[in-house]
């Protein structure tokens, strides 16, 4: 008789325990709510997440176009601009640039003529100090300007203007290691002591001057008794380029050069890898105007049988071109004599005339590279060009039989200056 007893006041306890519970809960609540305890750095951002659209954005830096209003100005008021700008503390660094140079100079003189070749680092432009040194020391003497920050500069152009300006020979040889050869002969004569050869490099860290082949031939010409050099450098892991042969054929001396000047040549668009993709021309696809760059990056990493499959594939793409501009020239003057024909028939032929290049085929480029013991199989040639596709020089596509096609997504212009530069179908 007492079990149901001892259940009731079980429940009864029960309920008087859950009662106090949610008085609690409610009080606890009741507080937040009033003192507007502020969420914890987790819960916000797992909240700023939540908040946000989960899908990946499709805009890139390819699609920021030459636009006044959305985006970057063309580069002619980009000139305009940079040529308007003014520094705000310029007078204080044009009169701390004359109290730099008068100090300086006397000793890079001095460095040069004991044989040793010097580097000038800080932060600021530095081109005006070089400037100086050479309209105020080196006249009479030959000496050579290089802009190594321009995207035009390259150790072939400086060997030939050392080759053909400076020493002016008749027979000029034709690869460059015969041109650094002779270039070493001549100014390691004793003859030539009495006319050195000054190399001032501005930006010796340029784009086109970090390779190695570029470094060791500079520390070759640095090594040569009557060749000095004076160059600029900005990137503070530069050194991390040489070894310690090229190290000591340079024979540095450092000093310090911090003129604090904005960078403005060194930065101006034309000569600016950056500003050069993303103000590219709208009718170029999807690649950079200076597409020899392009391929010095990837030239290193793949073999001399890729290397003449994509030559294969430039010259083929040009014929084509050349006979889309035949084709156009021809329905052009057509048109010209038939102005009564049918608009069907005249839109027929121009959209005929004026298509692009729709690429080769890929099995014949099979059949010619196999023909040129270039590639064994399909799935060899297709390795072969897996690196051309990741950098995006070639794409793959099907016409509409659904044959795939293999095409080079450049305009003629860049497909001659790939064909004719001799360093990369060297």
């Amino acid at each position: 008789m007492n079990k149901p007893e001892r259940s009731k006041s079980l429940r009864s306890t029960l309920k008087t325990v859950g009662a106090k519970e949610d008085t609690v809960t409610k009080k606890d609540t009741l507080l937040s709510k009033t003192f507007n305890t502020p969420p914890t750095a987790s819960e916000a951002i797992d909240d700023y997440f939540m908040r946000r659209n989960t899908k990946t954005s499709k805009r890139t830096l390819a699609e920021l176009r030459a636009d006044p209003e959305n985006g970057l100005p063309d580069p002619q008021h980009y000139a305009e601009l940079l040529a308007m700008y003014r520094h705000p503390s310029i007078d204080f660094l044009e009169s701390n640039l004359m109290v730099l140079t008068d100090k300086l100079l006397p000793n890079v003189c001095a460095h040069l003529e004991s044989g040793f070749n010097v580097i000038l680092y800080g932060v600021g432009s530095k081109i005006r100090i070089l400037q100086k040194f050479q309209t105020d020391y080196l006249k009479g003497y030959d000496s050579l300007s290089i802009a190594g920050y321009s995207s035009s500069m390259s150790i072939r152009k400086l060997l030939n203007t050392i080759v053909e300006d400076v020493l002016g020979l008749e027979k000029i040889p034709l690869n460059a290691p015969t041109r650094l050869n002779t270039i070493i002969d001549f100014y390691s004569r004793d003859v030539a002591a009495e006319t050195p050869l000054y190399l001032l490099i501005n930006c010796i860290d340029g784009p086109n001057l970090r390779s190695a082949i570029a470094q060791s031939v500079l520390a070759r010409l640095a090594l040569v008794p009557h060749i000095r050099l004076l160059a600029t450098m900005d990137n503070p892991n530069l050194p991390i380029l040489w070894s310690q042969t090229e190290v000591s054929q340079f024979n540095w001396v450092w000093e310090e050069c911090a003129t604090l000047l904005p960078y403005k040549e060194e930065a101006c668009f034309a000569n600016s890898r950056l500003l050069q993709r993303v103000l590219r021309d709208c009718n170029e696809s999807g690649k950079s105007g200076d597409p020899i760059s392009g391929l010095r990056h990837i030239w290193a990493s793949i073999t001399q049988n890729a290397r003449d499959i994509f030559r294969l594939l430039v010259e083929y793409q040009l014929e084509e071109i050349k006979s889309i501009e035949a084709a156009a020239a021809a329905a052009s003057s057509k048109l010209q004599k038939n102005k009564a024909k049918e608009k069907a028939k005249r839109g027929r032929d121009e959209n005929a005339a004026t298509s692009g290049p729709k690429g080769m085929p890929l099995e014949e480029l099979y059949w010619r590279c196999r023909d040129a013991f270039l590639a064994t199989s399909e799935v060899a040639l297709r390795a072969q060009l897996i690196e051309f596709k990741d950098h995006k020089f070639i794409k793959f596509t099907k016409d509409t039989n659904g044959t795939e096609m293999v095409s080079i997504p450049l305009p003629k212009v860049s497909l001659v200056q790939i064909l004719e530069n001799k360093e990369v179908f060297s």
